[in-house]
């Protein structure tokens, strides 16, 4: 047996048929895959450097990803229990927050210490790539991102102060 490693998850998700659990461990930029039905580990995938928060698309075949050390999107597919990176996207630095809008056309990243928050187009643009369409900067230091009123308004809230956003999209 390996030594035992201390990956501090971050994020946990659950895949829509409730059978497996995915991790994001920040400390070893991996993804675990668990499966719930047999409580075992099935997998652990290296995806990044270091792991700041994850979620799914409503379907259950995507992973998005921040990795607040590569100041990256991480966009993976899901395949039972293999997880395979599809792009890595640049965003502003330090993301710690991601949230996927419903239709799964767009995403939203919260950047701590740059004080932004970054609109991602997910449909592939012609040349089959996601891309950063648009830049907010704040005021205050972005932590949770809430998508409201049926995903037409962005509630962003700040992680020492107590101040929130509300944007129209």
């Amino acid at each position: 047996l390996g030594k035992p490693v201390l990956r501090r998850p971050t994020a946990i998700v659950v895949a829509p048929a409730g059978d497996r659990l995915f991790v994001a461990n920040r400390r070893t930029g991996s993804v675990s895959v668990i499966d719930l039905v047999h409580k075992k580990v099935l997998a652990e995938h290296p995806i990044g450097v270091q792991l700041s928060a994850m979620e799914q698309d409503t379907a259950g075949k995507m992973l998005y990803l921040t990795d607040d050390a590569a100041h990256e999107l991480i966009i993976a597919r899901i395949d039972h229990a293999e997880i395979k990176v599809l792009q890595r996207l640049p965003v502003p630095k330090y993301p710690v927050k991601v949230a996927i809008a419903k239709d799964g056309k767009s995403a939203f990243i919260a950047s701590l210490w740059s004080r932004q928050v970054a609109r991602v187009q997910l449909t592939p643009d012609e040349l089959g790539k996601a891309k950063v369409t648009e830049v907010l900067s704040l005021n205050f230091a972005p932590r949770e991102l809430l998508l409201l009123d049926d995903q037409q308004k962005l509630l962003i809230a700040d992680n020492f102060g107590g101040k929130l956003a509300v944007c129209g999209l």
